[in-house]
């Protein structure tokens, strides 16, 4: 995987030093005045890579070249835009919130207003009605929006002036930017890096959280360093009279041990048309998963159905992401249980595997030319390491930047509050942690395996019969030969 300086695919202008270590404080401050500059530049530039609103662009770029003066500009209204997310509640709503109240505090030419709602699912009807917002979150699965052209490519902001600096894109931890990133052609019989529709808004991976009291009883002194060794704890968990194991029959479970086990999200070679569970990595999975169920070594379950069993002593492991973290620390907490983290094992290959999750930031095409600005200013806010540090220490979500990490604090990071957030930072370190898959109809892809994992592991179908028949359909989607 090459690191997100070579992946970004644009060459442009080289960032300054001073502008490199500028605080978020300078940042904003600098901001207000700057504004108009930074929009004629961007904008004199978006024509060449959208695909759509060549006509408002235009506009854009006319009345950017006769902006008023500063002292007119400073007390002209904020430029107001929503953003549509689905943080609803808790630790992690809280954490979205006082965020956005620090960025309208220290950017005063923007008012962001948080609208919570599942942005992925509403926007298409949004959209031709009008009412669609100038900055959302929405998943990988964007294939529909930008078949539509409703999607700005972000591409060009990375590593420039007024946009992302080269030192902040060089910091995403790998996988991070390809989550939004979508190859368009082979070149060489390489996948060349393409558009960035969507910038990183939240980060996480897959983990196991434990009830340390029971490891303890069971004799289980630290973290199981393969699957096989976590098929033995499973055993010792259930002489305890508990249900050893939670999981989650979802691909982004099920990737990440197939991985490990040496499989690949594509089958090699095939420049993202196939895959390849019928192989031996998707034999050893499924198998291994089958042998544990038919033993009642795990039960599958979801969020929060798990954390209330580790809650009340009735489960030693769950299965789990970083973002879910903070809400099973402190449900387990609340009823005098003590939880810690475990990274996801390492299989046959000697190494473990995960796969890169979150929402991205994606600013749409119909939006006004300043929204857009407003919307750029938010995404480059957002990921400055310093924001990112406050964001993971309150929400329980990773980072998206390495930078982060030494803000948020070794003592931390050891302590018990932070002991999911270490995992998990470890993980995206890794080189066997990789993006979801970014064909169009991976979706598909993923639904796919979903039910194929569980009706083989549950004894409803052969493993066999299984992995063949989901290479078969996998083939169909991808190749676009299955209608959907």
């Amino acid at each position: 995987m090459s690191p997100p300086t070579a992946q970004a695919a644009v060459a442009l202008e080289p960032t300054t030093g001073e502008q490199n270590t500028m605080t978020t404080e300078q940042h904003a401050q600098s901001g207000a005045a700057s504004r108009s500059a930074r929009t004629t530049r961007r904008l004199r530039r978006v024509p060449a890579f959208l695909a759509t609103g060549a006509v408002v662009l235009a506009a854009g770029t006319a009345q950017a070249a006769a902006s008023p003066t500063k002292s007119a500009a400073s007390k002209r209204a904020p430029v107001a835009i929503s953003l549509w997310e689905s943080h609803n509640g808790g630790p992690v709503g809280a954490a979205m919130s006082a965020l956005v109240t620090k960025f309208d505090k220290t950017h005063r030419s923007v008012k962001v207003t948080i609208v919570v709602t599942k942005a992925s699912t509403k926007l298409l009807a949004a959209i031709p009605a009008g009412t669609a917002p100038p900055l959302a979150e929405i998943s990988h699965y964007d294939g529909a929006f930008r078949h539509a052209n409703l999607l700005i490519n972000q591409a060009p902001l990375m590593g420039e002036k007024g946009g992302f600096s080269r030192a902040l894109v060089a910091s995403f931890f790998p996988g991070v930017l390809a989550n939004g990133r979508i190859p368009q052609k082979v070149v060489n019989g390489k996948v060349a890096p393409g558009a960035q529709f969507r910038l990183p808004a939240d980060v996480k991976v897959s983990e196991f959280f434990y009830n340390t009291a029971m490891f303890k009883q069971a004799g289980i002194a630290s973290c199981p360093a393969t699957w096989t060794a976590l098929g033995s704890d499973l055993v010792k968990l259930k002489k305890l009279g508990v249900i050893p194991m939670g999981f989650k029959d979802a691909s982004a479970h099920i990737e990440p041990a197939f991985i490990s086990n040496g499989g690949s999200l594509y089958k090699p070679g095939t420049h993202r048309t196939a895959t390849e569970y019928d192989s031996a990595a998707g034999r050893t999975t499924f198998n291994q998963f089958r042998s544990w169920y038919s033993k009642k070594l795990f039960v599958f379950a979801h969020g929060a159905d798990m954390r209330a069993a580790i809650a009340n002593k009735k489960m030693a492991i769950e299965d789990g992401t970083s973002a879910g973290w903070v809400k099973a620390r402190d449900a387990a907490k609340a009823n005098g249980v003590q939880v810690r983290a475990c990274a996801y094992p390492a299989g046959t290959s000697g190494h473990s595997g995960n796969i890169v999750q979150g929402l991205g930031f994606a600013v749409f095409s119909q939006t006004s030319p300043a929204q857009r600005e407003a919307a750029f200013d938010f995404e480059q806010f957002w990921n400055a390491p310093k924001i990112q540090a406050i964001w993971a220490k309150g929400s329980g979500f990773d980072p998206t930047v390495k930078a982060a990490v030494p803000l948020i604090g070794k003592a931390y990071l050891n302590s018990g509050a932070g002991a999911g957030l270490k995992v998990s930072i470890q993980a995206l370190k890794s080189p066997y942690t990789q993006p979801r898959g970014q064909s169009d109809n991976y979706a598909e892809v993923d639904s796919a395996l979903d039910s194929a994992f569980f009706d083989a592991v549950t004894g409803k179908a052969s493993v066999v019969s299984t992995l063949a028949h989901l290479d078969k359909v996998d083939a169909g989607y991808l190749k676009g030969s299955t209608q959907i």
